[in-house]
This record gives structure tokens, sequence and C-alpha cells, in this order.
């Protein structure tokens, strides 16, 4: 089950941080470091919300609190600079580092994007455009095969701590959270 948080009020600040599997591996003895690349990278954003209106706090304030009673994951929309395309469809494997895509001309490096697959929505970010071979961050953990939603895409996974806010005179001043990919 998954919870779709209501509409981001202008003014959200978000911060996207990769989540790695693998990292560098520093030599204890002055030789060269190792990048270790393991599958299984995520992401995980932060949202700041500006100061809302009552009825929007309690709204975003209930989501949050009936998904962590319920053990749910949560859907929030990722802030996307300029408009993506529409009609994208693609195909990839798991672990690969690239997408095949139809109608992938208007994709511009450093787009969001996001795909469902066995039920769940899957975060990525466009590295490198090569007339329709996307290179894609985080690498892909599941299988890809067809719509890519870039106009409005999602981060799925759970609640990193119960959600926080701050009320200065009965005014919501203050939500913040984060959210990291489940899978």
């Amino acid at each position: 089950m998954s919870v779709s948080l209501p509409a981001l009020p202008r003014g959200t600040r978000f911060d996207p941080e990769l989540v790695e599997a693998g990292g560098v591996l520093r030599s204890a003895l002055g030789g060269p470091d190792q990048a270790l690349l393991r599958f299984g990278d995520k992401l995980r954003i932060a949202y700041v919300l500006p100061t809302q209106s009552a009825a929007c706090a309690r709204a975003w304030v209930a989501a949050q609190m009936g998904a962590k009673a319920a053990g749910a994951t949560v859907r929030a929309f990722v802030p996307q600079v300029g408009v993506g395309p529409t009609g994208v469809t693609g195909v990839g494997s798991a672990g690969s580092l690239s997408v095949t895509a139809t109608g992938a001309g208007a994709v511009a490096v450093g787009q969001w994007f996001s795909f469902e697959a066995g039920g769940l929505s899957y975060l990525h970010l466009v590295t490198a455009n090569d007339d329709g071979d996307l290179t894609v961050a985080p690498r892909l953990r599941t299988a890809l095969s067809g719509a890519m939603t870039f106009a409005a895409p999602v981060i799925e996974g759970f609640l990193d701590a119960a959600p926080t806010w701050s009320v200065e005179r009965l005014r919501f001043v203050g939500l913040s959270f984060s959210i990291a990919e489940a899978r």
C-alpha cells in the first residue's frame, strides 16, 4: 500500500541525495583508493515545505502520520525544472546503465523521470542522452519496459523518520520530511 502525499506548495525546497550501496575503499597504507560499484544505489529526497495555511498543513501531517501508522510507503512529486517530454517509453534490463527510449529527442540531461514496475515507482536522473540512448543514475534496479514519466516524476519509499512540524502562533511555519526509496 502506498499513500500519495498532497501537491507540493509553491516554494517547497527539495534536496536529493544518492544513497550508495557501494562506496570508496580508502587505502589504510597510502595506496590508491578504489571505487566499489555495487548494484542497489537508491535516492533519498528531503523536502522542506514553506509556511502553510492550517488546512494545507493538516492534510500533509495527516497523510504522513497515516502512512507511518500503516507501515506504508509514500509517494511525492519531484519538482522538475522545465516541462518534461510526454509519450516516452523505454526498454532496459535490471542493472543496465542505459535505456533505449522512443520519442526521447526532447529528453534533456538533468531531467528526472520515474517509472512503475511491480506496483512500485522508481526514480532516476538522466545523465547523458546519445540520440535516444539514455544513461541514467542510479543504475536500474529492475527491468524497465513501458512508460517513463518526465512531466510529473514521483519518488516512492518510506519516510526516514517520524514527521516533524512547527507551529508558531497557530500558524504552521515548517514541515520537513525525507523519503528514501524502498527498493
